[in-house]
């Protein structure tokens, strides 16, 4: 089957040319047209919180910066998982 599809262009090498240049044409045609956008509108489903209180213990870093901002965020629609870690001066919300 192969070979006689091969055999067959062989012999009509002008058929094949046109076709391969059919392709390029319609190739080079539909990048054309496409939509395309510099900066396109990508929506994320995470985001990332970090806070800095310097000098406070981690204890006082979730106290007073962490669970206030968890359970803020817990009260939004959509927002289904939260995560947190706090160190000494930061803490990193995440959100989902």
């Amino acid at each position: 089957m192969r070979e006689r599809l091969i055999r067959f262009f062989l012999k009509r090498h002008l058929l094949a040319n046109l076709i391969f240049v059919g392709v390029l044409a319609g190739g080079i045609l539909a990048w054309r047209t496409l939509p395309k956008e510099e900066l396109p509108d990508i929506t994320f489903d995470t985001v990332r919180i970090t806070t800095s209180y310097p000098g406070a213990s981690a204890e006082d870093v979730e106290y007073y910066v962490t669970e206030p901002m968890e359970e803020a965020i817990r009260e939004i629609d959509g927002v289904y998982r939260v995560y947190s870690a706090t160190g000494v001066g930061s803490s990193i919300v995440t959100a989902r």
